[in-house]
C-alpha cells in the first residue's frame, strides 16, 4: 500500500521577517514610551494586533500612516504630523521612532526631520525624547529589530528636556 504524501509548502513565520516588531516591543517596555512606525497604517496594525496577542492586554502603536502619495514623494510631512499628534494625545516622555521597509525603500531622512522638529519645538515638544532606530525587514529579523533598539537606539536621540 503506498501512502500518499501532501504536497510540502514552505512558510515562514512573518513575526521573524518583521525587524520594527522588536523595535517596537523595546519601546513598549520601557515606561512613559510610545512607539510609532514611520510607514504605512497596516505595519502598525499587524504588530499591534500581533503583540495584544502575545502579551493579553492593549498595546498602543503610533503610524505616520503612508499612502500611496506618500510613498511616491515622501513622509516626511506624515512624520512631523505623527510626532505631533502623539505628544498631544498621550504626552509621553519618548517616542521611539522605528522606520518600516516602506519609509526606508523611498529613503526618508528621519533624523533630518527630527532635527527640524527640534528647531521648531514648542516647549511641550521639548519634553518629549525623540529616539529614532533604522529599522528595515529586508535587513533581518525582529531579534535585529529589537538588538537596534537596545543598542543602537542611544545613538538616535535627538533632543531631551
Amino acid at each position: 500500500m503506498k501512502i500518499k504524501q501532501a504536497p510540502y509548502t514552505a512558510t515562514r513565520n512573518a513575526c521573524k521577517m518583521c525587524t520594527p516588531l522588536g523595535a517596537a516591543m523595546v519601546f513598549h517596555g520601557i515606561e512613559g514610551t510610545i512607539p510609532l512606525l514611520h510607514g504605512s497604517q497596516g505595519c502598525s496594525t499587524y504588530m499591534r494586533r500581533y503583540m495584544i496577542s502575545h502579551f493579553k492586554e492593549p498595546v498602543d502603536i503610533a503610524s505616520s500612516n503612508f499612502s500611496e502619495e506618500t510613498a511616491i514623494f515622501g513622509g516626511n510631512d506624515n512624520l512631523k504630523l505623527a510626532v505631533e499628534n502623539v505628544i498631544k494625545q498621550y504626552s509621553p516622555k519618548m517616542i521611539g521612532i522605528a522606520t518600516t521597509c516602506l519609509s526606508e525603500t523611498i529613503g526618508d531622512d528621519v533624523p533630518m526631520v527630527l532635527d527640524q522638529i527640534q528647531n521648531q519645538s514648542d516647549a511641550r515638544t521639548l519634553l518629549t525624547r525623540l529616539v529614532h532606530v533604522s529599522t528595515p525587514s529586508y535587513t533581518g529579523t525582529h531579534v535585529d529589530g529589537f538588538h537596534n533598539a537596545v543598542n543602537h537606539g542611544q545613538d538616535g536621540i535627538y533632543h531631551t528636556g
